[in-house]
């Protein structure tokens, strides 16, 4: 008689069954036509200008000049794409889709070193259980090209001991930090777990009871401080935890293959225990994920449900607007005149100088001031932390709405100066 599993196989298929729930969500976000996320339109914006030829730094001290939030590598890969293919928010999501794959890929080979077959796929159904991720993944944000990088140099140094593959795994790496700046847990993971073995090496020649310190163990417990330490800063989001999703699904898959390798009759109480908990968070997440995930792709038509009547005027408004959501810019083929939050956050430090950009508005220099879910003189907290007091301050005192749906409020200069 077969001997008994450690999860019931109707739990493999529920897991199955939220994977692929997950690979469709993103898939679905990333055929959208419209900005999803706020930082998508800087990406944008930095592949517009690799398009044009134009100058991709700037001093922030004159205005136009939106801030460089990444480094270009994701967007000379999406300028790329829109050379060929046309710039769109899909040509550009298309990268986040296909790095999305890639991870998976490289989720599952690395689960495979110390797993069987079986036990090495839940590595990456465990990190689409995480429905904020496969948000993040039909997205134009460089966060997924940046981890696919660095866990495809995991997969090679743990694999092979060569000289050519440590190099282009410290290449992989390197391009990986240079891809998104927060992308440092699987950095500090390797360089851990490399010296982890060298000491374990040294202490085998002394002793050879001891053991090296396993590398999934440490990845999993570096992304938990790494993440504490990274997501409560201003303006983290969900996609600050990727690492941790990524070392939760490795030890996943390590968990349940230690069980499969023995019988489940003698598993310890702890470990049959954890496995109910695993199996009951998979049927939770049949419920869980759709409702989430699709509650998040509805919002985002909601939000964008008039653009068939507030986009074109905009299109035709001239040179320059103030969005609010980044992506708003390059959506109505604008440039991006300025990055608000950053400049806000300049300015609280006392690093920018607001007053030239405070006259250029309450002169009415913009043709159009953008704001999301809330006007001016009623800000949001979003808001309050998008802008400084000061700026709404003039947007509600210099502009007058001219359109809103209730989502969007669009403001034009009062009297003489609307354009």
């Amino acid at each position: 008689m077969k001997p008994r599993g450690p999860v019931p196989p109707l739990i493999g298929y529920a897991m199955a069954a939220v994977a692929a729930f997950g690979i469709a969500l993103a898939f679905a976000f990333v055929l959208l036509d419209y900005p999803l996320e706020w930082g998508e339109g800087r990406v944008f914006d930095t592949a517009r200008l690799i398009t044009a030829g134009d100058p991709i730094y700037c001093d922030i001290r004159q205005l136009p000049c939106a801030d460089l939030t990444y480094p270009p590598l994701y967007s000379l890969l999406v300028a790329a794409l829109g050379k060929l293919f046309g710039l769109t928010f899909t040509t550009g999501r298309a990268v986040s889709f296909a790095a999305l794959l890639w991870l998976l890929f490289s989720l599952y080979r690395i689960a495979r070193i110390s797993s069987d077959r079986l036990s090495a796929l839940v590595a990456p159904a465990v990190f689409l259980l995480f429905v904020e991720a496969c948000f993040y993944a039909g997205v134009m944000r460089p966060d997924f090209l940046s981890l696919a990088l660095v866990l495809a140099a995991m997969d090679l140094v743990l694999r092979h001991t060569s000289k050519w593959s440590a190099a282009l795994a410290a290449l992989l790496v390197l391009a990986g930090l240079f891809t998104k700046p927060h992308a440092l847990a699987s950095v500090f993971a390797i360089c851990i777990y490399l010296a982890a073995t060298g000491v374990a090496l040294y202490h085998s020649l002394r002793a050879l009871r001891q053991r090296p310190v396993g590398f999934v163990p440490i990845y999993f417990l570096v992304s938990i401080v790494w993440a504490l330490a990274t997501s409560t800063g201003a303006g983290a989001a969900p996609n600050y935890l990727l690492e941790l999703y990524a070392a939760t699904a490795l030890a996943s898959a390590g968990f349940l293959g230690e069980l499969r390798a023995k019988p489940w009759d003698q598993a310890v109480r702890l470990d049959r225990r954890a496995a109910a908990v695993l199996s009951v968070q998979v049927v939770l997440c049949l419920v869980v994920n759709p409702w989430l995930g699709l509650e998040r792709y509805r919002s985002n038509q909601k939000m964008w449900s008039s653009r068939a009547t507030m986009v074109p005027p905009l299109r035709s408004a001239p040179e320059p607007i103030l969005v609010e959501e980044l992506g708003v810019a390059g959506y109505t083929g604008h440039r991006l005149f300025v990055n608000s939050f950053v400049v806000t956050r300049l300015s609280h430090l006392n690093q920018w100088d607001e007053d030239p950009f405070l006259a250029f508005l309450r002169r009415g220099g913009f043709s159009r001031v953008v704001l999301r879910e809330a006007p001016a003189d009623h800000p949001t907290s979003l808001q309050r932390e998008r802008f400084t007091p000061r700026t709404l301050e003039a947007i509600a005192t210099h502009y007058r709405v001219s359109w809103s749906d209730g989502n969007w409020f669009v403001y034009e200069p009062r009297g003489d100066g609307a354009r």
